[in-house]
């Protein structure tokens, strides 16, 4: 299944894409994020102020939290905007991934059920 492999790869590029294409991520709260993920991050240091204005609250679980979280933990080894970035391309990675995974596990007794797993997890909807 040479031609699926590159298919998936190219789909995978594709769907990656729109975080590095430009300067700007097409996200319209993404700023709102990248502020609470800089107050974590900073939240403490008195060059940047933020604790005279937040409190952070760990204990207290946002819809949100999982973006948090990672980005906070990655924003140490790069730029939040950056590690936001890594985090949005492997959210919208994963499901294919693992489709392309569960597909290729069960492409020997299925390969029908392997194609429709795999492009079904493309049509994944926000």
């Amino acid at each position: 299944m040479p031609g699926l492999k590159l298919a998936a790869t190219l789909c995978g590029i594709a769907l990656a894409s729109p975080f590095w294409v430009g300067r700007l991520v097409p996200l319209l709260d993404l700023p709102q994020h990248l502020a609470v993920v800089a107050v974590l991050r900073h939240h403490g240091d008195p060059d940047w102020g933020f604790s005279r204005f937040f409190d952070v609250e760990w204990g207290e679980l946002t819809p949100y939290w999982t973006h948090y979280l990672v980005t906070w933990a990655l924003s140490h080894l790069v730029p939040v905007e950056t590690a936001s970035r890594l985090y949005g391309e492997g959210h919208d990675l994963s499901p294919s991934l693992a489709a392309c995974t569960v597909g290729a596990m069960t492409s020997a007794r299925s390969p029908w059920m392997a194609r429709v797993m795999t492009v079904g997890s493309l049509t994944e909807t926000k």
